[in-house]
């Protein structure tokens, strides 16, 4: 008699029990996706707003003979705002690219003497490098 009891009631906890342990990680794989789409739109945001900046840093350093005070000074803000973008980008080598592309162009900007056209051609191949490695990341990965 005591069997007849306590199978079905044992049999009962126990499907409650699965349902509940299957409930937990349906919900702890949605939740995974989500995270994981949240980081992978924020790549993208960062990637696209990270070109706009290195566009702006090239144009500025292209002219780096015209650049007055004000143009010097929006030129360190859109270096400095390139560089907390890049912090952000999870491909390493992405980061040592625009990194070394920023330096270049803040070394270009900097320079009171004669710039050769080696210089430029260099920090426009970095400038090309970057940009080129930033689409590539946003068309593989994004």
């Amino acid at each position: 008699m005591e069997t007849d009891i306590w199978l079905p009631l044992a049999t009962a906890l126990g499907g409650w029990g699965l349902a509940q342990v299957t409930e937990v990680l349906k919900d702890r794989r949605a939740s995974n996706r989500e995270h994981q789409a949240r980081q992978s739109e924020l790549q993208r945001t960062t990637l696209l707003a990270l070109q706009d900046q290195l566009l702006e840093v090239f144009k500025l350093t292209a002219s780096w003979r015209a650049l007055e005070a004000e143009a010097r000074t929006r030129l360190r803000h859109t270096t400095a705002m390139g560089r907390l973008l890049a912090s952000r980008v999870e491909h390493d080598g992405a980061r040592k690219e625009i990194r070394a592309f920023l330096k270049a162009a803040v070394r270009l900007a900097r320079t009171t003497n004669d710039i050769t056209e080696e210089e430029v051609s260099r920090a426009t191949s970095m400038y090309t490098d970057a940009t080129d490695l930033i689409g590539m990341l946003l068309r593989e990965r994004y």
